[in-house]
């Protein structure tokens, strides 16, 4: 009854009812309630999706998932699955950029887990420790020592400076090697 009287209340318009201009739930009678309704969505709720831009079938699997539409739009837009954005947020990371990167440095969530665990809980660091070649099973050695990433690219610069040497012939340097 209570369904009937909000449907008289509300105009249809694009396969959407709509009020104030707003999506209320989507009008396919059959979709709504051999979908949305099954899935546990309520009809604030199918709608709020609907204004996220997600469809049914995509919605379905963020919420499964385990996410609002916000956060999922949020993940969707570094170009996240359901189930990748997922498996970041059970390992700790709850911003999609810090995922992103992390993974274009080919750090996968389970190499992440091992970089907390070896006391590395900063994203940026944890690059900065990839950069220089350094695993998380070292990693602890150099903590141990009080040494940052930028601490061990300078030693590491200095030791490669001091290798090259000027050469006393006053060659030129040209991209990396003296004629």
């Amino acid at each position: 009854m209570k369904r009937q009287l909000l449907r008289e209340k509300i105009s249809i318009s694009s396969n959407i009812f709509k009020k104030r201009g707003r999506a209320v739930f989507p009008c396919d009678e059959e979709r709504w309630e051999g979908g949305w309704w099954e899935e546990g969505f309520s009809e604030r709720e199918a709608a709020e999706w609907g204004d996220w831009g997600f469809d049914y079938e995509e919605a379905v699997r963020w919420h499964r998932a385990g996410f609002t539409p916000k956060k999922a739009s949020e993940w969707g837009d570094w170009n996240f699955q359901p189930e990748e954005a997922k498996i970041w947020v059970k390992v700790g990371v709850k911003d999609p950029e810090e995922a992103y990167l992390l993974a274009d440095y080919d750090i996968m969530p389970q190499e992440y887990v091992k970089w907390r665990k070896a006391g590395v809980k900063d994203v940026e660091d944890i690059i900065s420790w990839v950069i220089l070649n350094v695993t998380p099973q070292k990693v602890a050695k150099y903590l141990k020592r009080g040494y940052s990433p930028e601490d061990l690219a300078d030693i590491e610069f200095k030791k490669r400076d001091k290798g090259m040497g000027r050469r006393k012939s006053g060659g030129r340097f040209y991209g990396g090697d003296w004629w």
